[in-house]
């Protein structure tokens, strides 16, 4: 049994550290660009809270020597369940207003991909109109 939660809480240390660096990366894509310095911030407050807070949990033995173990995977479990509604963001822009990251949420295409999908399009176009001017111009 102390084998087990040896290995138990090993794993659960890997999973923490992977946890902060995946955090870290997903909250600034997904956050509007508006905000996302303030957002980001309250996020490092309430993972300094949880650093400062974890400790004292296991104090709680005094309701059962299992009592940590349960809160902590209780935790856990919801985290997971989050993960299920919070949307991919792989290939997508950064959001960059509320609107955006609302579309992002919904899974739908922001409206600042389709402004930079036009914008190529008007610049390919200006491109091949001055080529166009200057193969006129030396004719």
């Amino acid at each position: 049994m102390t084998r087990l939660i040896l290995v138990s809480g090993l794993l659960a240390r890997i999973g923490v550290s992977a946890m902060l660096n995946i955090n870290g990366v997903y909250s600034s894509e997904i956050f509007p660009t508006i905000v996302r310095s303030r957002l980001i911030a309250a996020r490092m407050v309430f993972a300094a809270l949880g650093t400062v807070i974890s400790p004292l949990l296991v104090t709680y033995t005094f309701l059962g020597v299992n009592t940590p173990l349960f809160i902590f995977g209780v935790a856990i479990f919801f985290s997971g369940l989050l993960m299920f509604v919070m949307p991919e963001t792989v290939g997508k822009p950064l959001p960059d207003t509320f609107e955006d990251a609302e579309n992002l949420m919904k899974g739908s295409d922001s409206p600042a991909k389709h402004k930079n999908e036009n914008a190529a399009v008007e610049d390919e176009q200006i491109k091949l109109n001055l080529i166009s001017n200057s193969l006129k111009a030396n004719a």
